[in-house]
């Protein structure tokens, strides 16, 4: 797999869309291509299998420390997480119905898949060993960064 050249090391960008579908049936290879990868402050590492803001299909693969968060946030796009090593709550906020949360573990084979819908708002919080997940979404036009606000405590 070749990268494009992005000189950042806590992001790395694949040059195939493709490629991302061997590197998820391959454990080792997950392994080898994260620890190449320094964490970001927010306790974070990714491969990216797209080129930043395209529009189209983007994945990412995504690294989670120990209890790492990210705080509440909404796309405006649908968002799908599978969850191939350890686990990852979601948190939603919903003014009308209060709080709910989704627990995903890599193994349990019919729990580590959820789709966020487009505008939920939501936290992520990684379990105690962390985490490692795909991240896909499939975006109409140039891609918007997620809103981040408010307090998001598990």
């Amino acid at each position: 797999m070749k990268s494009s050249g992005v000189k950042d090391s806590k992001v790395s960008v694949l040059s195939s869309s493709v490629d991302w579908v061997r590197l998820a049936a391959d454990r080792d290879a997950i392994e080898s291509k994260l620890n190449g990868l320094e964490f970001t402050d927010k306790g974070l590492r990714r491969i990216c299998f797209h080129e930043k803001g395209e529009p189209g299909l983007q994945v990412m693969l995504i690294e989670s420390l120990p209890n790492c968060s990210f705080p509440n946030h909404y796309h405006t796009h649908d968002e799908s997480i599978i969850v191939l090593r350890g686990s990852l709550r979601i948190i939603f906020q919903d003014m009308d119905r209060g709080r709910a949360e989704v627990a995903l573990d890599a193994n349990n084979f019919c729990g580590n898949f959820y789709l966020i819908p487009t505008g939920a708002i939501h936290a992520t919080f990684a379990g105690p060993s962390g985490c490692i997940y795909m991240e896909i979404k499939y975006l109409k036009g140039l891609c918007e960064p997620a809103t981040i606000f408010g307090d998001h405590n598990g």
